[in-house]
């Protein structure tokens, strides 16, 4: 395969049957992780919700989770989770379920869900503000906050095109080729087994 010359992001197609998955970026994190760099955090509280989340997108029941079960099976503190499961119902991203069958369910399927969503539900709306002290040149503060408000029209942007369906697990098919294609070229063919 050619490389693309428009673009000199690092690539990643991966071929399984007639299943195309595209990761356009994995390759640049993981070479910023790896020389120390810093990427976006996710707040205790969005990780916990975003888990959270994830169980209920993966539960086969269909049924409501109790509060109990979501922060048993995801090592999180009860008492907190459901002040966080509490607001998720809020946003209209949870389901809350009275009684004793009930629990949460996800309001709407794991593909209408963004993971920018779910962010401004917890820790609010994304946006630029920058705490300057006056001594800034009028001129100097404007470009910076120009700059800054397009760090997160891009950054929304980019987290609204994350599904929660983006993030769940993959099953693996039984008997595929995996075929792995890099930019520069290199390609690998081996067997996927379910499991591995």
């Amino acid at each position: 395969m050619r490389k693309n010359a428009k673009s000199n992001e690092n690539r990643f197609v991966f071929f399984r049957s007639d299943v195309l998955i595209r990761n356009f970026r994995a390759f640049r994190v993981e070479k910023m992780i790896s020389k120390g760099g810093k990427i976006m955090k996710l707040s205790r509280t969005v990780a916990y919700a975003l888990q959270a989340t994830l169980q209920l997108a993966q539960s086969d029941s269909g049924c409501p989770v109790p509060c109990s079960r979501l922060a048993a099976e995801g090592k999180m503190p009860e008492r907190f989770l459901l002040q966080i499961l509490r607001n998720l119902v809020a946003h209209g991203i949870l389901e809350s379920t009275r009684g004793v069958e009930g629990g949460y369910t996800l309001e709407r399927t794991p593909e209408e869900i963004s993971l920018l969503e779910l962010i401004e539900a917890i820790d609010g709306p994304m946006t630029s503000t920058l705490p300057l002290n006056e001594g800034l040149p009028a001129d100097s503060k404007s470009k910076l906050e120009l700059a800054m408000m397009e760090v997160t029209t891009l950054a929304r942007r980019e987290l609204e095109a994350i599904r929660l369906s983006h993030l769940l697990p993959q099953p693996m098919l039984t008997g595929t080729l995996a075929l792995g294609i890099d930019t520069d070229g290199v390609s690998m063919i081996e067997p996927v087994l379910a499991g591995t």
